[in-house]
């Protein structure tokens, strides 16, 4: 299998099923962590993750993986 070059060039790799889980890998940590909002630190930019009742089901230090109710997704400098 062959990994993205975006891996490589510290950009986040996000991925989904449906509204209820998000995989990122490649996060610099949280910045914000509560059931309504997630914030996700990144090289590039932040990532605000918003929704109800949120939780990091996985933490380690090249991935995260968030579930609950996802309402939305906004990219920040």
């Amino acid at each position: 299998m062959e990994l993205p070059k975006d891996i490589f060039l510290g950009m986040p790799l996000l991925s989904m099923e449906g509204n209820r889980t998000l995989c990122i890998v490649n996060h610099r940590g949280i910045i914000k962590y509560c059931p309504e909002v997630i914030g996700i630190a990144t090289q590039s930019y932040h990532i605000r993750i918003v929704g109800r009742s949120l939780s990091i089901r996985k933490y380690s230090a090249d991935l995260i993986e968030i579930s609950g109710y996802m309402q939305e997704i906004t990219f920040l400098p």
